[in-house]
């Protein structure tokens, strides 16, 4: 993911960072650990970078340098696409999509599974496009209202 002269780079063994000026790399450590394993996808939205990993979501403010973990309980191994905006994060979870609308004091998540009309719960890639998520999962492309008004999360 770019930003300024950075290049974050999610791999398996954490995140880093390359500045592209000058060529060096070096280890995201963030102080709590919370993304000392996989790192799946990397977004950035306004000041904020946001990192999916094996616990769950990691938000960075890159102004302040404080970090704020959204703790997920899910499998390790299993790709996690993410698609950020200034209102919402949603990543691909156990069992489908997990969308927390992170604006809030305390965020709120909900899980989106085939039972809600997703056509699979394996998702493989996302994209935010407005008020709609586009989702790439094993069976088929779906375009989901995120920010549907008749929805009581």
């Amino acid at each position: 993911e770019p930003q300024d002269s950075n290049l974050w780079i999610a791999t398996d063994y954490g995140a880093f960072r390359l500045n592209r000026s000058t060529g060096e790399i070096a280890r995201f450590l963030d102080p709590g650990q919370f993304t000392a394993g996989r790192v799946y996808d990397i977004k950035l939205s306004g000041r904020f970078l946001w990192m999916s990993a094996d616990n769950g979501l990691l938000k960075i403010n890159l102004k302040t340098a404080k970090t704020e973990p959204l703790r997920l309980n899910l499998l390790p191994n299993i790709y996690r696409p993410l698609v950020v905006n200034d209102e919402i994060a949603a990543v691909a979870g156990d069992h489908g999509l997990v969308l927390f609308h992170h604006r809030q004091a305390k965020p709120i998540s909900r899980e989106f599974t085939i039972q809600d009309g997703l056509p699979s719960d394996r998702i493989h890639c996302l994209y935010l496009d407005g008020d709609y998520i586009w989702i790439g999962s094993d069976g088929g492309l779906t375009r989901f209202l995120w920010n549907n008004p008749d929805r009581v999360d």
